[in-house]
């Protein structure tokens, strides 16, 4: 059986479970999947009411200059791609960013051991977001919009079927921009 054949077929099964099947061998209940799309189309309307969608995302300098150089780097890569036109690399970017973002965080209270379990190997990124909330470094809030930036993140780096587009890209950017915005809040 030919590898779109196995897809098909995984396909048709999944549909029958109510599950959304990603190729990453990820299964997200269909309608968590369904309620991060439809708020990252809602979150597309608002943006669009500002006008027609710019070619560049919006990051502010004073947040810019906060960010650890690794993050900053990163945030001015996915920002390029976007500008460019490359969503895949945008969401990819994006996801990286948050997962360097929370390693760091914890390393400057020197808490990264939470991070990790007892043989030293790291936990997912979804235990990642909630460390983070029950540390306090992000409301509950931002830690569930930081699913989206996790899901379409996994569909940029292990998806192939999955067809990401530009327009999608500012929702969750605005969505991660909140949470380095909290993570690396600094009293003036």
């Amino acid at each position: 059986m030919s590898p779109t054949e196995e897809n098909e077929e995984r396909e048709e099964k999944t549909s029958e479970t109510n599950f959304q099947y990603s190729s990453s061998v990820q299964y997200v209940p269909r309608q968590e999947f369904e309620q991060w799309v439809n708020t990252v189309k809602e979150l597309q309307k608002v943006t669009l009411t500002y006008g027609k969608m710019q070619n560049t995302l919006s990051f502010p300098n004073e947040l810019l200059e906060k960010l650890p150089n690794v993050i900053r780097k990163t945030i001015k890569g996915v920002m390029l791609n976007y500008e460019h036109d490359f969503p895949d690399f945008c969401f990819w970017g994006m996801r990286k960013a948050l997962i360097d973002s929370i390693r760091i965080r914890f390393e400057m209270d020197k808490k990264e051991k939470l991070l990790y379990d007892t043989q030293g190997n790291p936990y997912g990124l979804p235990k990642w977001i909630d460390l983070t909330k029950q540390k306090r470094y992000i409301s509950s809030k931002i830690a569930a919009d930081l699913k989206c930036v996790k899901a379409f993140g996994d569909s940029a780096s292990h998806d192939y079927m999955t067809s990401l587009q530009k327009e999608e890209v500012l929702p969750v950017f605005v969505n991660l921009r909140l949470a380095l915005s909290r993570l690396f809040y600094k009293e003036k």
